[in-house]
């Protein structure tokens, strides 16, 4: 092979990996056995700054095989704090959107879940459990994901 090739092709399918890894679903949806297949929620940020001034927070949620990108999108989603096993307060989806290989996109208001760690949650840095709930018309789906929460002080001078 012609030696002004090789680092081409070495660039070539080191993008081309790159790409397709890109396109894998996420392995925060695995288990011990099926790294792929799994349904679950990823929240992000994985770390929320009390004192930010973002918009969303988003679930990447990996549904199961039967929840198809055929169906319509779901009735409700709703976000929970979950404090000693028990949910407590309710967030509502604003956007619910599909993505690739039956994941659901859906976006929250970061002012409404700042709100509701504040009034529940006082010691930080904490790591907190969020539950979302998915309703489809004849079945409600519920997964949990664990989000850690910053609330910095003022910066030393």
């Amino acid at each position: 092979m012609n030696n002004l090739l090789k680092p081409v092709l070495v660039i070539a399918a080191t993008c081309c990996m790159a790409f397709l890894l890109t396109l894998a679903p996420s392995k925060t949806f695995a288990d011990e056995n099926d790294i792929f297949l799994s349904p679950g929620v990823k929240l992000t940020p994985s770390t929320l700054n009390m004192k930010s001034k973002g918009k969303f927070i988003t679930a990447h949620v990996r549904l199961p095989g039967a929840f198809s990108d055929e169906l319509p999108p779901p009735a409700d989603v709703t976000l929970h704090l979950v404090i000693n096993d028990n949910e407590t307060g309710d967030v509502v989806a604003l956007r619910t959107a599909r993505g690739f290989w039956g994941q659901l996109v859906v976006k929250f208001s970061r002012s409404e879940v700042q709100e509701l760690i504040g009034e529940n949650i006082d010691q930080f840095p904490a790591t907190v459990s969020f539950s979302i709930s998915i309703d489809f018309d004849n079945e409600t789906l519920s997964y949990t994901d664990d989000t850690r929460v910053i609330k910095p002080g003022k910066k030393a001078k």
